[in-house]
């Protein structure tokens, strides 16, 4: 009768290093809504109003429940010179 293997699954028997790496790439992923909320709100601080009114439109469009993605919409089409779409984003 054969021992049984302490790690029976097909990982075990891949290296640690590879497993390390991995790791390290994967952490590193930014979902797409949470990053163009961040890109968004970067360019509106940045004074990119334009720009910043197309990240926060992915964002919202990623994240429709998100309240602080529509108000950096809102702020973002207002300080544009947009009103009426500002209004509909708040």
């Amino acid at each position: 009768m054969e021992a049984a293997s302490p790690c029976p699954l097909a990982l075990c028997r891949v290296p640690g290093a590879v497993l390390l790496v991995l790791a390290v790439l994967l952490a590193g992923c930014t979902p797409t809504g949470p990053r163009a909320l961040l890109d968004g709100k970067r360019l509106l601080d940045e004074a990119k109003y334009p720009q910043a009114v197309e990240k926060l439109k992915v964002a919202t469009s990623l994240l429709a429940t998100n309240a602080q993605a529509w108000n950096y919409l809102g702020v973002a089409y207002h300080r544009a010179g947009q009103p009426a779409n500002a209004a509909v984003a708040y």
